[in-house]
């Protein structure tokens, strides 16, 4: 199981003075660019994945998320996605900062798979 929220899938698409630092230009590191990239791995993925993005993220741009889905897709790859409109990279409000906490929890919940189902108190509240 995974969460990913604001990632980036593709390092050419990342800023370029962060990224050269540590792997230098995309020409003199075609292999490690490609190969650290999820992206271009996503038909290797298993498990379940959540994919969470603000479409105004100036940080990690949208893209990102957008062509991983796509590359998921293409891979025949299951997974489920939320966006958050108006959003940058912190989403920016209390109420949008909970909603994406509760969807990653109830993410959690859903597909996490205990041990012992009846050994889980499906009675109790979470909080």
């Amino acid at each position: 199981m995974g969460i990913a929220g604001g990632s980036v899938t593709d390092w050419r698409d990342y800023d370029s003075i962060y990224t050269e630092r540590y792997m230098r230009m995309p020409e003199h590191n075609s292999n490690g660019y490609r190969q650290s990239s999820p992206r271009f791995n996503a038909s290797s993925l298993h498990g379940d994945l959540l994919l969470v993005h603000g479409s105004m993220d100036e940080n990690v741009h949208m893209q990102n998320t957008l062509q991983f889905a796509y590359a998921l897709q293409d891979a025949g790859k299951p997974f489920e996605m939320m966006i958050y409109p108006k959003s940058r990279h912190r989403l920016g409000t209390p109420a949008l900062e909970y909603h994406r906490r509760e969807k990653m929890l109830a993410f959690i919940m859903e597909h996490l798979t205990p041990l012992h189902s009846a050994d889980v108190n499906t009675d109790r509240p979470l909080r």
